[in-house]
């Protein structure tokens, strides 16, 4: 009431009155939003849910789906997965098959990931500051799986998802921890299986719906014992232009260390 001018708070009522299922007036709040700040394309996403699904307008469904292309700035490439998944040996395929790879180079190679992290530091801030995103246009980066919901609606997205046995990655994870001084080899953390488990099937209910993104997942043992089969794949939906030898030849069996028992 003392500051009109407020998108996002109205963005936020948006959300609150959506999630108490208060869909009309929701709407209400995420219209509001769109007027005073029109670029705001989250809002758009919210609606189109809300027209099409719960009110039941398709036509308004469609004009703000329709509309939210018209405030897309650029195109990312994003890949993602839980820890331990096969990141950064994706992101290191994507340097050598010849894409733009959006790394600060802080994160240095070590016992963990001796061919490097390919991270930015400033993807870590991703849920209280966006504005480096654009910075990141035409190229790819890296964005851990929970941070996913942070991108902001703005740009298109294509999306590569790394997909790993669980029993993998927890004990990949758990033996980094071990080498790192952070955890007891006897102590794995069992805590976070049902954390990743949930993290994984909102991933796959959420990303299909966003209007700007477009995500595929990649195996990864599949990657590891036959890459040019599942690098065909990533090629073709990266447009078809990088160089598959190049990246197959990045494929280092010693370094998968933590095996699933078959």
């Amino acid at each position: 009431g003392l500051t009109y001018f407020f998108p996002f708070a109205h963005y936020h009522l948006g959300e609150a009155l959506f999630h108490l299922g208060d869909y009309e007036r929701s709407a209400e709040a995420f219209e509001v939003c769109l007027k005073m700040a029109p670029g705001i394309n989250k809002a758009r996403q919210m609606l189109t849910t809300i027209y099409s699904e719960h009110l039941k307008k398709p036509e308004m469904a469609l004009d703000h789906k329709t509309a939210i292309k018209d405030y897309i700035k650029g195109d990312i490439v994003v890949v993602s997965g839980l820890p331990r998944s096969g990141t950064s040996m994706m992101m290191q395929m994507l340097d050598k098959g010849g894409l733009d790879i959006f790394t600060d180079g802080v994160r240095t190679p070590d016992e963990n990931n001796p061919k490097g992290y390919y991270e930015h530091e400033l993807v870590k801030s991703l849920a209280r500051n966006k504005t480096w995103m654009k910075d990141a246009k035409g190229q790819a980066v890296k964005v851990i799986s929970h941070l996913l919901f942070e991108l902001p609606a703005n740009y298109r997205y294509r999306i590569i998802f790394m997909e790993r046995d669980l029993d993998e990655v927890l004990k990949s994870q758990h033996h980094m921890l071990v080498r790192d001084g952070k955890a007891k080899e006897d102590a794995m953390n069992l805590r976070v299986v049902n954390a990743f488990k949930q993290n994984l099937e909102r991933v796959k209910e959420w990303a299909p719906r966003q209007q700007n993104m477009e995500i595929l997942f990649v195996s990864h043992r599949n990657l590891i014992n036959n890459p040019k089969e599942e690098l065909k794949k990533v090629n073709a939906f990266l447009g078809g232009t990088l160089d598959i030898d190049a990246m197959a030849a990045v494929v280092d069996k010693s370094l998968h260390r933590e095996k699933a028992e078959k």
